[in-house]
């Protein structure tokens, strides 16, 4: 095979052949070279993104972007409740969060204290785990997070709440049961009352125990409410409220003598029975007839109402809703007699009562015998025998007598056919010229029919 002859022309072919391989060559390198360092870079990356530091560094990241309502993080933290997250969120709006490393002995474990200034407020468990599919190096995961709430926090943050005019663990933690009428904003107008000018301040109670911290509240130094503290059993860095004591409570107790058929309300509120200290028998109520139709109920409730809050508004109501009047002396609520003067079912008797206590006066100074009340005062009753009694030690006769004065001060309904009159008056016995006696009279008269006519069948003269 001949050989070509070496022309000019030729040199030059073979020269851009090996220029324009050398060129490629150099581009293959150069890509090559670009992959390794992005590769490098992108292992590097993915390295430093999953070092427990950087972990850290963006679950503060998340935190803050909680508290201010934005969501810009990427960091998934099932392991996290939201309630934790919350609270968190709350102490980096006060300032922002720290963290620093506690030293751990495990190598898959990194354990991190949260800082709030210098108080700590979190311990935080990273665990490691493999690599997953597309992952190249392990991961630090959150495996816990747990909260440190110290009693002092709880306390200052108490006593901010109630600097700042809000009394919600207050009304939340005072026992409302003992005061029946009253209500949570009764007592939220009153402590707004009492603290108005005021000024809080916070001690602790020589009480605090290891695992109970008790918090005085003073108010311009007087102790206005005590808050208990504890640990939690469960998680011994987790102090939490456990209740309180109001100190601010003076309680007033009303009194009220309700008879049978009236209910009392406070502050258009019906008062429950749980309220009644005892009950009671009307005076009336052991003298009522044997032959008694359809006996009135004579007794009365006795009421015992404490109040702390506010000044109470009493009303009395009937079974109809009618209002009935009373009075209110100090704290004792006492009904107005709701008797009448004459009641319009026994009104006809009204002249047949006034004589029989004209006669029965007259009995007394000697004026008339027995015989005659016998019209108005049942036989064998304990009027009679009150009567019969007093024949045996009188003496002196009267030998003129008047009514000065008479009035039927009240009557009340026994039953349908038994009443009693109460009456009042002034009767006067002229013994002698000289000798003239003026007898007030306050007659108790107990009325009851007997085959169709009424008598007096009791008797008390007072």
């Amino acid at each position: 095979m001949a050989r070509e002859n070496i022309t000019y022309e030729r040199l030059i072919r073979r020269d851009r052949k090996y220029k324009f391989l050398r060129f490629l060559f150099t581009l293959v390198l150069l890509f090559i070279g670009v992959r390794f360092m992005l590769h490098v870079e992108a292992r590097l990356s993915e390295y430093e993104f999953n070092q427990p530091v950087n972990v850290i560094k963006r679950f503060l990241v998340t935190v803050e972007e909680n508290a201010s309502g934005a969501s810009k993080s990427s960091l998934t933290l099932p392991s996290v409740p939201k309630d934790t997250l919350d609270s968190l969120a709350a102490f980096s709006k006060e300032q922002s969060l720290t963290y620093k490393e506690v030293k751990q002995a495990k190598s898959d474990e990194h354990h991190y204290n949260l800082l709030c200034g210098s108080e700590i407020i979190a311990s935080i468990q990273l665990k490691e785990r493999m690599p997953g599919p597309g992952e190249t190096y392990s991961r630090w995961d959150i495996a816990s997070i747990e909260l440190i709430i110290s009693c002092e926090r709880l306390a200052v943050d108490l006593l901010n709440d109630l600097q700042s005019g809000d009394y919600s663990y207050i009304l939340e933690n005072t026992d409302l049961s003992s005061y029946p009428t009253e209500t949570v904003s009764d007592l939220s107008k009153f402590i707004s009352n009492a603290v108005s000018g005021r000024n809080f301040t916070l001690s602790e109670s020589k009480s605090s125990s290891a695992d109970e911290k008790e918090y005085i509240y003073l108010l311009d130094g007087e102790p206005f409410f005590t808050a208990y503290i504890t640990k939690d059993s469960a998680k011994g860095s987790i102090w939490q409220f456990s209740g309180g004591k109001a100190h601010f409570i003076n309680p007033v107790l009303y009194t009220a003598k309700i008879p049978a058929g009236l209910t009392l309300y406070v502050n258009n509120t019906r008062v429950p029975d749980k309220w009644i200290s005892n009950t009671s028998e009307s005076e009336h109520a052991s003298r009522v007839a044997d032959n008694v139709v359809n006996p009135v109920d004579l007794s009365f409730k006795h009421y015992e109402i404490p109040f702390a809050f506010s000044v109470p508004e009493f009303s009395l109501k009937d079974s109809l809703g009618n209002e009935h009047p009373f009075t209110l002396q100090d704290t004792e609520l006492l009904p107005c007699s709701t008797e009448s003067v004459l009641l319009p079912e026994f009104s006809h008797l009204e002249e047949d009562i006034r004589e029989a206590v004209e006669n029965i006066a007259n009995f007394f100074v000697g004026r008339v015998e027995l015989g005659r009340i016998q019209k108005y005062v049942e036989k064998n009753s304990k009027a009679y025998d009150v009567f019969f009694e007093y024949i045996k030690w009188r003496s002196m006769k009267a030998g003129v007598t008047s009514m000065e004065t008479y009035e039927i001060k009240n009557m009340t309904k026994l039953g349908d056919n038994c009443f009693v009159v109460e009456i009042s008056g002034l009767f006067k016995a002229h013994y002698t010229q000289t000798n003239i006696i003026d007898y007030p009279l306050s007659y108790t008269l107990y009325y009851h029919t007997v085959n169709g006519s009424w008598f007096i069948y009791d008797f008390i003269s007072n």
